[in-house]
């Protein structure tokens, strides 16, 4: 008889943190070397991590270890970071086309739902030598 080894929830919350701990600090790296295609294709990555764990914690039944909880909160912790560093990257990216659009005349507006627009700067336009 064949004997199939389980692993218990407390192992799969851990492992599951641990693969979103690692894709945290991918992410971490593309923010440092500034590659917002590469922090694109990251979230996705990390939007499956947490859609993993999330399902193993709700099946969750035990009382939560110390050693989980101390791994739950490096995950929060780095996310956190994260996070602000990418509103950070975001708002420079945003100054500097801000920035590109005034050398040209225009200055950017936001609607009320955030969509981008654009509308002519009253000074006129400038010329950008290349």
């Amino acid at each position: 008889m064949i004997f199939e080894q389980r692993e218990n929830n407390t192992d799969m919350v851990a492992r599951d943190l641990n693969l979103l701990l690692d894709v945290l600090k991918k992410e971490r790296e593309a923010i440092g070397r500034a590659d917002a295609k590469l922090v694109g294709e990251i979230a996705k990555e990390k939007e499956m991590a947490a859609r993993i764990l999330a399902a193993h914690t709700n099946m969750r039944q035990e009382p939560l270890t110390k050693d989980l909880a101390e791994l739950a909160m490096q995950v929060a912790q780095t996310a956190s970071t994260n996070d602000i560093l990418l509103r950070d990257m975001q708002r420079y990216y945003l100054g500097m086309i801000d920035m590109m659009l005034k050398q040209v005349g225009r200055l950017t507006t936001y609607g009320r739902d955030g969509a981008l627009g654009l509308t002519e700067h009253p000074v006129g336009k400038a010329r950008i030598m290349v």
